[in-house]
């Protein structure tokens, strides 16, 4: 609004939301789209940290536009009636503010949200959030052959390049890390984000029943990051600064490892990518592994525990358990993972009644030349996985 006065703000409500982002690969452009309208949604109408009778944007533009008149519009004592043009509604203050206190996401949908979480917090674009989907997301890019973008693992774990995909993220990440961000968040007090995973192993955990108690092994997992302000909850919290970057795109990774594409996540993994995964900051996220303990495991020191933690293999938090986890190789077989097998086990039978994906390669190779870079040996494209023999904790 170059030329106008400055928007004025005179809140009579706040309008806040909880968000939850889905996955899916065809969703994830789209939950990209949602994200950064959010964005700025916030944007349009939060007051200046300094000055809360003005706006920390003014200078609005594109949506944001319709956002502020929006939050000039709405009102809880009364109606405003503004003009049609966005552009004359500067001299009517802003009545309504619109905050986004918890979000939580799966697969696509959970890098969605730790990108959101991170731009809400900093103050910082999610351009980077953009070239993630519309660059590194690109199949061509993570096939992990000779085609794509990264070093192919040699033999493949997966259809897709795993370590490249973390890295990417990492990189985009580290990107927000370098904008100028502000000391403190004009967008949120108190945001809380949740990104969802599948422990292949299970968390064991005691559960009191009326005359015993019994272990059980939990599957579905989340990680929980925070950012809040001394003056709402009595803590200074940012999880979300370039000291908790790696680990961010570590929860990113693990939520969106979905098993017919991906080889599973471990935290140890990060060491590829020349970072401490042992870093001591980080064990608030995975608190629950060092604390929750069945009997047998009273001995172990929380050093101990932490190791273990780092070698526990995570994946898309959309699946069920570890009964139902299925991985396909590059060949277009789905197989289900053993409960224990060893470094060199070939997953290559496909499940009885399962529509693998290997059809649908043969019957797109005739229309698609690209499809013919399949066409290998099949020994080449067995998975080799590591151990993941299930432990008692």
């Amino acid at each position: 609004m170059p030329d106008d006065p400055a928007v004025q703000v005179d809140l009579t409500q706040e309008i806040r939301f909880a968000v939850v982002m889905y996955g899916g690969s065809s969703l994830a452009i789209y939950m990209n789209g949602v994200a950064q309208e959010l964005l700025k949604l916030v944007r349009a109408t939060a007051p200046d940290i300094h000055d809360s009778s003005r706006l920390h944007v003014q200078d609005a533009s594109g949506s944001e536009l319709v956002y502020r008149k929006l939050g000039q519009m709405l009102s809880q004592n009364e109606s405003v009636d503004l003009p049609a043009d966005l552009n004359q509604a500067s001299k009517h203050p802003v009545r309504t503010r619109f905050v986004i206190d918890v979000l939580s996401g799966t697969s696509a949908g959970g890098i969605n949200s730790v990108f959101l979480a991170k731009a809400l917090a900093n103050d910082v674009t999610l351009e980077g959030l953009r070239g993630v989907w519309l660059d590194t997301a690109d199949l061509g890019e993570l096939f992990n052959d000779k085609s794509g973008g990264g070093n192919p693992q040699k033999p493949p774990a997966a259809l897709v390049n795993s370590p490249f995909f973390y890295q990417k993220l990492l990189d985009a990440f580290r990107a927000m890390d370098r904008e100028k961000q502000a000391p403190r968040s004009p967008y949120v007090e108190q945001l809380d984000l949740y990104t969802t995973y599948t422990d292949m192993q299970g968390q064991v955990i005691a559960l009191k029943l009326a005359d015993i108690v019994a272990m059980e092994r939990r599957h579905l997992q989340n990680f929980h990051f925070a950012y809040s302000t001394a003056e709402v909850t009595g803590e200074d919290r940012n999880d979300f600064t370039a000291r908790y970057t790696p680990f961010l795109a570590f929860a990113a990774r693990c939520t969106s490892a979905h098993p017919a594409a991906f080889e599973p996540m471990t935290l140890a993994d990060i060491e590829k990518s020349d970072c401490d995964p042992g870093d001591s900051d980080w064990e608030k996220f995975y608190q629950g592994y060092l604390e929750t303990l069945p009997a047998t495991e009273k001995k172990l020191s929380r050093d101990q525990l932490a190791s273990r933690f780092r070698q526990r293999p995570l994946c898309d938090g959309g699946g069920p358990g570890q009964q139902s986890i299925q991985f396909c190789d590059r060949s277009g077989s789905i197989s289900p993972i053993p409960s224990s097998c060893g470094s060199q086990t070939r997953l290559h039978r496909t499940i009885p009644g399962t529509s693998g994906v290997r059809s649908r390669f043969q019957s797109e190779a005739g229309r698609n030349p690209e499809c013919n870079r399949f066409a290998v040996d099949p020994a080449e494209l067995s998975i080799h996985t590591r151990r993941y023999s299930p432990h008692s904790g």
